[in-house]
């Protein structure tokens, strides 16, 4: 059995830092995924490591020391599932 431990984290930033935090965050060992986002918040980032650890005690802390963040949630993932999502047709 493989363990492992996923988070996604929603990131809001300082007026004209977005595009700087998320290239900041891109180079953060252990994230998988980023958006920059509309809405409430600015940047969301999915992480996966090897344990709960390293996401409480790493990314969670060098996310909020990037210059420019402004708050963060972290969402840990606590069940896993899948879905098959389809997308109709256009046109």
């Amino acid at each position: 059995m493989v363990i492992f431990a996923e988070a996604l984290f929603l990131i809001n930033t300082r007026s004209n830092a977005t595009k700087d935090v998320f290239d900041s965050i891109g180079n953060l060992k252990g994230i998988r995924k980023m958006e920059i986002l509309t809405g409430h918040h600015d940047i969301m980032a999915l992480a996966k490591t090897k344990d709960m650890r390293e996401i409480k005690h790493k990314l969670i802390r060098e996310i909020r020391s990037i210059e420019g963040v402004r708050n963060t949630v972290t969402c840990l993932f606590i069940e896993y599932g899948s879905c098959e999502a389809t997308i109709p047709p256009t046109g």
